[in-house]
């Protein structure tokens, strides 16, 4: 049996805390990879990068219970790092799953239509690919690590089963759940 290929991004950056917890939390699960923005691209929506070529860096990978996490990060925006991580990043090799987070705060209501975290997950979807936006309400005191254990066993659960194409998942991870660990 292979084992699932995960596409992780986020709106944060590739080197955010939130991410690097959800890449340590899902790399039990199948290869992971991440394509991420460079720098913090925080509510810019669904924005894609038309006038100027963007640069692809492969940064220094993370390994995970002798598992090596190959990280990568773009120049533009959370968008551009989902398509740019699918089209060129795997090569034809057509993720499993795509999760973006893990966001520092709500997206709930209109502010999913500026998050970028929601719109990275988007991308995913429109190509065809079964997508998780993960955020932590929480205004301080991030707990990354309980949003990761907990986003690790959902998306365990949305791999046992077959989605339709496009289907979007949205997950608020109450800050409670912080107080469960």
């Amino acid at each position: 049996m292979t084992r699932p290929l995960i596409l992780v991004s986020n709106d944060d950056g590739y080197s955010s805390m939130g991410i690097n917890a959800l890449l340590k939390a899902l790399a039990p699960l199948g290869e992971v990879v991440a394509v991420a923005p460079a720098n913090d691209q925080s509510a810019i929506s669904h924005a894609i990068s038309l006038n100027r070529p963007l640069r692809l860096n492969q940064q220094p990978s993370l390994m995970v219970d002798n598992q090596e996490v190959k990280i990568y990060s773009v120049d533009g925006t959370p968008t551009d790092s989902v398509y740019m991580g699918v089209h060129y990043v795997l090569k034809g090799r057509r993720p499993d799953l795509v999760v973006s987070g893990i966001n520092h705060g709500a997206n709930l209501g209109y502010d999913v239509l500026y998050s970028g975290t929601v719109s990275a997950a988007m991308e995913g979807a429109m190509l065809g690919i079964t997508s998780v936006a993960v955020s932590l309400v929480s205004l301080h005191n991030y707990n990354f690590d309980v949003a990761a254990t907990f986003t690790r066993e959902f998306c365990s659960g949305i791999l046992k089963k077959s989605w339709p194409k496009a289907t979007l998942f949205n997950v608020n991870v109450p800050k409670r759940a912080q107080d469960l660990n």
